[in-house]
């Protein structure tokens, strides 16, 4: 399993949420046209330039620009959504923080290069952290 592998099944949500907007909603696909166009460029470019080891800085430039415009569409709809909404309805926002996180899967690879324990490890006690701070 690679990282570009994830990327395409995050990718796949993307696409059934793009075709469900369409049917359903045509006035807000956009908000799934360009985060999903985008990303599956730079898995595109990921998968070309596959065996460039020495082009790793320039695939962590690209895959980021590609990353640009969900985070512009998305970050600001989510804010909108929990002021609308209120913390009671919190859990509803996380979806699209989720769909959010499934365009930056492609950076989970870079970010757990250096050292690979590093990531989940951080995570799980960034979360336990949280877990006693809300009890």
């Amino acid at each position: 399993m690679r990282v570009e592998n994830l990327a395409v099944g995050g990718a796949l949500l993307w696409l059934l949420l793009l075709v469900f907007s369409s049917i359903f909603l045509p006035g807000a696909s956009y908000l799934f046209v360009w985060p999903l166009l985008f990303t599956l460029l730079g898995i595109g470019y990921l998968l070309a330039v596959e065996g460039e080891i020495s082009a790793s800085v320039k695939k962590l430039a690209v895959i980021s620009v590609c990353a640009i415009p969900g985070i512009v569409l998305i970050a600001p709809l989510t804010y909108l959504i929990l002021a609308a909404l209120t913390l009671k309805n919190a859990h509803i926002v996380m979806i699209l923080v989720t769909l959010l996180f499934g365009l930056l899967i492609p950076h989970l690879s870079y970010m757990t290069a250096p050292n690979k324990w590093l990531f989940p490890g951080m995570s799980a006690l960034t979360g336990l952290a949280l877990i006693f701070a809300a009890g």
